[in-house]
């Protein structure tokens, strides 16, 4: 198993780590069908203290969403490098980064494959899955272990991990989920901007003794209002 050091995890924004499955082995076909299970079954506890149940996570490719099982299957295997079944790997961005949906998670699963592959100069053959049974929502993800054709041999050959590619995958990630979250980002700027305005007018109104149009504040606001009237001083 390929891994980052606790210390360097610990800086990370993005987790990314992983291990690969061989081909030549007499389980390999049997390895693949286990993987793609745990990628779509999920066993959650019953909140009421009742036995567990099974919930199907959907599976998706760089192009493609809600792949049976099969598909998953036949799309890994017939992608399997000589000595590489395929790779499992976790994606884990920090809660930090702003991603807060299953869509969000998938949307930035494909971003950072899609430009793991533009780095690697090749494309990328794999089955995710978001995973939503602990608190800390990350990604699964089975990789082909096919590398296409060495141009020096001819021959097929294997999509290889090192720690570099790993801390690469993590750098990748950080810049997409930036990509994906400046629209909240500025959308959640500009709406802070504007309560503050509000905040400062009624205040300032306060001061000066006219009349301000009662609108409803929430506790936050009061809050605010009452740091603002400290600043401004308050209407005789």
């Amino acid at each position: 198993m390929t891994d980052d050091t606790d210390e360097d995890a610990a800086r990370s924004d993005v987790l990314a780590f992983g291990r690969y499955t061989p081909t030549r082995s007499p389980h390999a076909r049997q390895r693949l069908q286990e993987g793609v299970y745990y990628l779509e079954r999920e066993r959650v506890a019953d909140a009421e203290g009742g036995p567990t149940h099974c919930e199907v996570r959907a599976l998706f490719t760089a192009d493609a969403m809600g792949l049976t099982r099969k598909d998953a299957r036949d799309l890994l295997w017939d992608n399997r490098g000589p000595a590489i079944n395929f790779h499992r790997i976790i994606l884990s961005p920090r809660a930090s980064l702003g991603l807060d949906t299953i869509e969000e998670l998938q949307r930035w699963t494909r971003d950072t494959m899609a430009g793991y592959s533009d780095h690697l100069g090749r494309p990328l053959e794999y089955v995710a899955a978001v995973h939503t049974n602990v608190n800390h929502w990350h990604v699964h993800v089975m990789v082909a272990g096919g590398g296409g054709i060495n141009p020096a041999t001819g021959k097929a050959q294997d999509l290889r991990f090192s720690g570099h590619d790993y801390k690469t995958l993590k750098q990748i990630g950080r810049a997409m989920a930036a990509r994906i979250t400046a629209p909240k980002d500025a959308a959640r700027t500009l709406s802070r901007q504007r309560d503050m305005a509000a905040l400062v007018e009624r205040a300032r109104s306060r001061q000066q003794g006219s009349p301000v149009v009662a609108q409803p504040i929430t506790a936050k606001e009061e809050a605010r209002e009452g740091i603002l009237t400290r600043m401004f001083g308050r209407g005789r």
